[in-house]
């Protein structure tokens, strides 16, 4: 089913965000 494989995928960010994420972050509270 395509909506559990969705499901995960938020999931998969909170536990390793992608490359750069942490950055955009920083940058944001920076502003």
């Amino acid at each position: 089913d395509d909506g559990a494989i969705l499901d995960l995928i938020p999931q998969d960010f909170a536990h390793t965000p992608p490359a750069g994420f942490e950055r955009i972050m920083v940058e944001q509270s920076l502003l």
